[in-house]
Protein backbone atom coordinates (compact mmCIF):
# COMPACT_ATOMS: atom_id res chain seq x y z
CA UNK A 1 0.00 0.00 0.00
CA UNK A 2 1.01 3.24 -0.70
CA UNK A 3 -0.27 7.36 -0.33
CA UNK A 4 1.56 9.77 -1.88
CA UNK A 5 0.37 13.54 -2.05
CA UNK A 6 1.60 16.50 -3.28
CA UNK A 7 4.05 19.23 -1.39
CA UNK A 8 1.49 21.92 -1.32
CA UNK A 9 2.71 23.89 -4.53
CA UNK A 10 1.30 24.39 -8.12
CA UNK A 11 1.72 22.12 -10.99
CA UNK A 12 2.24 23.99 -13.76
CA UNK A 13 0.75 22.39 -16.92
CA UNK A 14 0.25 22.70 -20.51
CA UNK A 15 -3.95 23.17 -20.87
CA UNK A 16 -6.24 20.53 -23.00
CA UNK A 17 -3.04 18.02 -23.07
CA UNK A 18 -2.87 14.90 -21.10
CA UNK A 19 -0.42 15.84 -18.79
CA UNK A 20 1.22 13.07 -15.77
CA UNK A 21 0.31 14.42 -11.64
CA UNK A 22 3.64 14.83 -10.05
CA UNK A 23 2.43 13.63 -6.63
CA UNK A 24 6.38 13.87 -5.03
CA UNK A 25 5.80 13.69 -1.43
CA UNK A 26 5.34 10.16 0.13
CA UNK A 27 2.94 9.87 3.00
CA UNK A 28 3.89 6.00 3.42
CA UNK A 29 4.79 3.15 1.35
CA UNK A 30 4.71 -0.71 2.44
CA UNK A 31 6.85 -2.27 0.04
CA UNK A 32 8.72 0.55 -1.24
CA UNK A 33 6.63 0.66 -4.73
CA UNK A 34 6.14 3.78 -5.01
CA UNK A 35 8.97 6.44 -6.94
CA UNK A 36 8.64 9.83 -6.01
CA UNK A 37 10.98 11.22 -8.55
CA UNK A 38 8.85 9.91 -11.20
CA UNK A 39 5.44 9.77 -9.40
CA UNK A 40 5.19 5.92 -10.75
CA UNK A 41 3.70 2.92 -8.77
CA UNK A 42 5.56 -0.16 -9.81
CA UNK A 43 3.84 -3.29 -7.04
CA UNK A 44 6.38 -6.22 -6.80
CA UNK A 45 3.91 -8.15 -5.53
CA UNK A 46 1.07 -9.92 -8.40
CA UNK A 47 -2.34 -9.55 -7.90
CA UNK A 48 -5.35 -7.23 -8.10
CA UNK A 49 -4.73 -3.64 -6.97
CA UNK A 50 -7.26 -0.80 -5.70
CA UNK A 51 -6.00 2.74 -6.92
CA UNK A 52 -7.00 5.87 -6.22
CA UNK A 53 -6.52 9.56 -7.00
CA UNK A 54 -7.62 12.87 -6.77
CA UNK A 55 -6.67 16.64 -7.92
CA UNK A 56 -7.42 20.15 -6.85
CA UNK A 57 -8.36 22.38 -9.58
CA UNK A 58 -8.59 26.45 -8.60
CA UNK A 59 -10.22 28.57 -11.44
CA UNK A 60 -12.89 28.57 -13.26
CA UNK A 61 -13.50 25.18 -15.43
CA UNK A 62 -14.91 23.59 -17.98
CA UNK A 63 -13.49 20.30 -18.33
CA UNK A 64 -11.41 17.89 -15.96
CA UNK A 65 -11.02 14.74 -17.26
CA UNK A 66 -8.45 12.24 -15.15
CA UNK A 67 -7.19 9.22 -16.15
CA UNK A 68 -5.10 5.98 -14.60
CA UNK A 69 -2.33 5.44 -16.94
CA UNK A 70 -1.29 1.78 -17.14
CA UNK A 71 2.39 1.02 -18.48
CA UNK A 72 2.09 4.61 -19.87
CA UNK A 73 -1.04 4.35 -21.82
CA UNK A 74 -4.67 5.19 -20.93
CA UNK A 75 -5.93 2.33 -18.87
CA UNK A 76 -9.04 3.97 -17.48
CA UNK A 77 -11.18 7.01 -16.66
CA UNK A 78 -11.43 7.88 -13.57
CA UNK A 79 -13.69 10.77 -12.97
CA UNK A 80 -15.10 13.18 -16.24
CA UNK A 81 -15.89 16.39 -15.11
CA UNK A 82 -17.72 19.27 -17.48
CA UNK A 83 -18.46 21.68 -14.97
CA UNK A 84 -18.36 25.85 -14.31
CA UNK A 85 -17.05 25.35 -10.40
CA UNK A 86 -14.52 26.78 -9.19
CA UNK A 87 -11.89 25.49 -7.00
CA UNK A 88 -13.41 21.64 -6.93
CA UNK A 89 -11.68 18.59 -6.59
CA UNK A 90 -12.27 15.61 -8.98
CA UNK A 91 -11.45 11.97 -8.00
CA UNK A 92 -12.26 8.67 -8.78
CA UNK A 93 -10.94 4.77 -7.99
CA UNK A 94 -10.76 1.69 -10.17
CA UNK A 95 -9.14 -2.15 -9.69
CA UNK A 96 -6.22 -2.70 -12.28
CA UNK A 97 -4.49 -6.27 -12.18
CA UNK A 98 -0.48 -5.87 -11.96
CA UNK A 99 2.08 -8.59 -13.03
CA UNK A 100 4.13 -7.52 -9.85
CA UNK A 101 7.37 -7.24 -11.98
CA UNK A 102 7.40 -4.80 -14.49
CA UNK A 103 3.99 -3.25 -14.66
CA UNK A 104 3.39 0.37 -13.51
CA UNK A 105 0.62 2.77 -12.97
CA UNK A 106 0.75 6.85 -13.24
CA UNK A 107 -2.24 9.20 -13.02
CA UNK A 108 -3.30 12.12 -15.87
CA UNK A 109 -5.01 14.85 -16.30
CA UNK A 110 -6.57 16.79 -19.07
CA UNK A 111 -7.93 20.34 -17.88
CA UNK A 112 -8.16 23.91 -19.42
CA UNK A 113 -6.25 25.28 -16.71
CA UNK A 114 -2.21 25.82 -16.97
CA UNK A 115 -1.89 24.41 -13.31
CA UNK A 116 -3.15 21.90 -10.63
CA UNK A 117 -2.91 21.90 -6.89
CA UNK A 118 -1.70 24.63 -4.83
CA UNK A 119 -1.73 25.47 -1.02
CA UNK A 120 -3.60 22.48 0.29
CA UNK A 121 -1.45 18.81 -0.55
CA UNK A 122 -4.46 16.72 0.76
CA UNK A 123 -6.65 17.42 -2.17
CA UNK A 124 -4.17 15.68 -4.59
CA UNK A 125 -3.96 11.90 -3.80
CA UNK A 126 -2.30 8.95 -5.33
CA UNK A 127 -3.38 5.84 -3.78
CA UNK A 128 -3.20 1.71 -4.00
CA UNK A 129 -3.53 -1.04 -1.94
CA UNK A 130 -3.47 -5.19 -3.17
CA UNK A 131 -7.23 -6.05 -2.69
CA UNK A 132 -5.84 -9.50 -3.70
CA UNK A 133 -3.21 -11.46 -4.80
CA UNK A 134 -2.83 -13.18 -7.87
Amino acid sequence: AFRATTNGTAQSISAATHTKILYATEVFDTNNDYNVSDSVFTPTVAGYYQVSAGIYIAGAQTRCLVSLYKNSSAYSVLSDMNTSLNNFTNSGSVLVEMNGTDDTLSVYVFTTQTSIGGGDASRLWFTSHLARPA
